[in-house]
């Protein structure tokens, strides 16, 4: 068995300032936002995104799910894909 660490693009791209970046705009745009953290993503950058904008956390397996749900609960949140 290889001893390289797997690691997970999805966690290491939101380590980066880009992923802090994307969530200042998301929260500047004074449009409610809500935030899908994946499950795997660290505790820190969870805690990180939370305390910009609204967040839950999902598996890949039922993020489509996840938002689905939050845009038929509540119409004041719209999908913000990143730009």
């Amino acid at each position: 068995m290889a001893s390289d660490d797997i690691g997970c693009s999805l966690t290491e791209a939101a380590e980066t300032g880009l992923y802090s970046d994307y969530l200042t705009q998301a929260a500047a745009t004074g449009k409610p936002a809500m935030h899908v953290v994946y499950i795997n993503t660290s505790l820190k950058t969870k805690a990180e995104a939370h305390a910009v904008v609204p967040t839950i956390t999902c598996t890949s397996s039922n993020v489509v799910q996840t938002v689905l749900q939050v845009t038929a609960l509540s119409s004041a949140y719209s999908l913000h894909p990143p730009s």
